[in-house]
C-alpha cells in the first residue's frame, strides 16, 4: 500500500507539471504566472487594422484569479484616419481568469480584452480592442500571442 502511494505520488509531480515551465495543479489548471512577451495581429473592422509588439506582462496567479502589470510595446494602424503608430503605456491586468486551459484577462480595462488557451511557455487566443476614432465606435478583432520569458 505505501508503495502504491509514493507511485501515485511520483506520477502526480510527473503529470502535474509541463516540463518546468508552466505548473498544473491537481485541479488541472494551467498556473500563468510569470512574464510574458505580447502582441497581436490582425486586430481589425473596415477601415481599420492593427497589430501590436514588444507589450511584457507581469502576470500572477492565486487560484483562478490573474493579475498584473502589462508595459511598452507599439501599437500600429492603417485606415480609417488612425494614428500609424503610438507607443502602448503601462497599466494593469484586469478581470484576470485561468480556469484549466482558458485564460481571460483585459489590458488596463475592458476596451483591450483578451480570450484564449495557455499551455507550457506560450499562450494565444481572440482580441477584441474598442476604438472610438473621428467620432465613430470601432470594435477590433484579432488574435494575441505570449510567450513565456
Amino acid at each position: 500500500m505505501k508503495l502504491a502511494l509514493v507511485l501515485l505520488a511520483l506520477a502526480c509531480m510527473v503529470a502535474c507539471t509541463d516540463n518546468g515551465n508552466s505548473t498544473i495543479g491537481i485541479s488541472g489548471n494551467v498556473n500563468v504566472s510569470g512574464t510574458w512577451l505580447y502582441s497581436t495581429s490582425n486586430v481589425q473592422s473596415n477601415p481599420i487594422t492593427c497589430s501590436s509588439s514588444g507589450t511584457m506582462l507581469t502576470l500572477t496567479q492565486q487560484g483562478t484569479t490573474v493579475t498584473g502589470t502589462f508595459s511598452g510595446g507599439t501599437l500600429t494602424c492603417s485606415g480609417g484616419g488612425a494614428p500609424p503608430s503610438s507607443a502602448l503605456t503601462s497599466g494593469t491586468i484586469a478581470a484576470g481568469t485561468a480556469s484549466g486551459s482558458t485564460v481571460a484577462f483585459d489590458l488596463g480595462g475592458n476596451y483591450w480584452h483578451n480570450t484564449g488557451t495557455a499551455g507550457g511557455t506560450s499562450m494565444s487566443g481572440a482580441v477584441t480592442l474598442l476604438v472610438a476614432l473621428n467620432n465613430m465606435n470601432y470594435t477590433l478583432t484579432g488574435t494575441w500571442v505570449a510567450t513565456k520569458q
